[in-house]
């Protein structure tokens, strides 16, 4: 009979089959286990396999290990910046009543069409657009979509002092590459104590105003981000109720998204509504959390007019691309685009590069 060897083996281990903590043999953790030669080596051969097998399981566990930051970083798009380029233009509503010659949409449409090509944003806010004048946009992008309801959405009556709209009347619809974005969600609010009424308009706004919304996501990549605009009255107190209306329906539509707000504010850059999109007055509840993109990029207020009658000499930025802080501001112009001295609107579109 083969003498005994006293051996002492430290089995407390992960056993990978069992999942759990517990001894490949029969004895506890340091248990002192008194074996036959023979059935020592059987044991011993035992833990060779059990070691050749636990090995083989740590490699491929470091080789997972190994290829989840490359896997990460292979499919990760949160590092990611997409370039955008965001404009916003007041292109002027149409009236053979009130416009006619070198101001008439005939005369402009193709100057808005050529300025609209050479720059080519993916996005556009519109603000004074017709049906018929963002339809004829389309015409010329066929990847474009568009968004938004008239002032006078469902309205049976319009306003007598403007008999030429429809029965949609003026919007801010929103154009943009449908190649580039996907639009789960959209809607249109008004500038009143009852934003859900199409049509209504309180605080002394004498014409209906509204604000199209659009929830996108970026094809490439997926990142989701908002898109308001809007065009302002000037008088008070519509002006104050309008912005603290914006910045409550903003939290309600955005749930924290990235978000632009832009449009034609008919306000200088330093008026109260200004201040409290971008934070820096008014009420705290209120208080928005948006940058100016011409204030970012330290852009000069002396000859930054957009509004110009006609003239090419704007006087007030008025029109302005206000963005969160999730975005990097790359660029911004105010585009001053004419055929001798003819211009496509009575406003310069302003066009930022953004990404996101």
């Amino acid at each position: 009979m083969d003498d005994p060897v006293d051996i002492e083996i430290s089995t407390s281990k992960t056993n990978p089959r069992a999942g759990r903590r517990t001894p490949w043999f029969g004895a506890g953790c340091g248990a002192r286990v008194i074996l036959t030669a023979a059935a020592a080596t059987i044991a011993l051969s035992e833990i060779a396999a059990r070691m050749e097998e636990t090995m083989s399981m740590l490699k491929k566990a470091t080789l997972s290990s190994a290829l989840v930051p490359l896997l990460i970083l292979s499919g990760c798009h949160s590092v990611h910046k997409t370039d955008m380029k965001v404009m916003t233009f007041n292109i002027l509503y149409n009236s053979h009543k009130v416009f006619s010659g070198d101001t008439s949409w005939e005369v402009r449409r193709p100057l808005l069409i050529t300025c609209l090509k050479a720059y080519a944003p993916d996005l556009l806010g519109t603000q004074e657009s017709f049906e018929f004048q963002t339809d004829a946009i389309l015409d010329a992008f066929p990847s474009w979509r568009v968004f938004g309801k008239g002032r006078y959405h469902q309205v049976l009556a319009v306003s007598p002092r403007r008999p030429y709209e429809d029965l949609g009347g003026e919007s801010c619809r929103v154009l943009y590459d449908q190649s580039k974005y996907i639009l789960p969600d959209h809607g249109t609010f008004w500038h009143s104590d009852l934003p859900d009424s199409a049509g209504s308009r309180t605080w002394g706004n004498e014409l209906p105003r509204v604000v199209t919304w659009g929830k996108f996501q970026i094809r490439d990549g997926g990142k989701k981000f908002v898109v308001m605009n809007t065009h302002f009255h000037w008088d008070q107190p519509y002006v104050q109720n309008t912005a603290h209306l914006i910045m409550r329906k903003w939290r309600e539509i955005s749930q924290g998204l990235p978000t632009i707000l832009m449009g034609d504010f008919n306000l200088a850059p330093d008026s109260p509504a200004h201040e409290l999109f971008c934070g820096r007055s008014g009420p705290k509840e209120l208080a928005g959390e948006f940058r100016d993109c011409w204030q970012v990029l330290n852009k000069p207020e002396t000859g930054a007019g957009t509004g110009h009658a006609f003239t090419g000499k704007g006087v007030t930025r008025i029109d302005w691309i206000l963005v969160t802080e999730e975005f990097t501001v790359k660029s911004i112009e105010i585009l001053y685009d004419n055929a001798n001295g003819i211009y496509p609107s009575d406003h310069f579109p302003v066009l930022a590069g953004l990404a996101l």
